[in-house]
């Protein structure tokens, strides 16, 4: 005689129990785990890198042995580099005096400086713009794709074209210097102008 088929109560599941279940849900996240590639570390990639720190708004001030002011720097970014101990700059406006105390600005795309002991320097790259004042008793202009400053000394040039620009004339030249000690500007060379009657 054959026993009744067993009923099952009423809300339990047949199949596979919990142990069956937690074992084929670790297979799965192995697998997955195995197969995807790891997700980039930012901080790994941040320590990584060849610089050592960098300032966003950076702003500056450098003064002589006299306590007087030589410069101020602001850039959007100041990118340090330990190795050679330079910085790379983003947007830098450099606010300039000379030793008269007329005021000149200079702006960049980007820039390069260098703080070293006896004097910075400061490499500035792309549309830039050197001119002094309104207020200055002759108009100074200076537009180039590059123009190595060195503030301590007064001097800026470069060997890359560039236009000047004054109250009464437009000249262009490859390369030029520029000493504000002396209020002397010389282009170097292919030099052409145009002036206004």
């Amino acid at each position: 005689m054959r026993s009744p088929p067993q009923r099952q109560a009423p809300g339990k599941a047949t199949g596979p129990g919990p142990g069956t279940w937690l074992s084929l849900l670790a297979c799965s996240l192995l697998a997955a785990c195995s197969e995807a590639p790891a997700p980039p570390n930012a901080l790994v990639a941040e320590l990584s890198a060849p610089y050592d720190y960098y300032l966003t708004g950076m702003l500056t001030h450098r003064f002589a042995a006299d306590g007087t002011l030589q410069y101020r720097l602001e850039a959007e970014r100041y990118t340090h580099f330990p190795e050679d101990d330079h910085a790379d700059l983003l947007a830098p406006r450099l606010f300039w005096l000379a030793e008269d105390a007329e005021s000149w600005l200079a702006s960049a795309e980007r820039g390069r400086l260098d703080v070293k002991a006896d004097e910075d320097t400061l490499q500035l790259i792309g549309s830039v713009d050197l001119h002094n004042q309104p207020e200055a008793r002759q108009f100074l202009q200076i537009r180039s794709d590059s123009l190595l400053v060195v503030p301590a000394r007064r001097l800026a040039s470069t060997t890359a074209p560039a236009t000047v620009v004054t109250a009464t004339a437009s000249l262009q030249s490859i390369g030029l210097q520029l000493d504000l000690a002396s209020h002397r500007l010389t282009l170097l060379s292919d030099v052409r102008g145009r002036y206004a009657p």
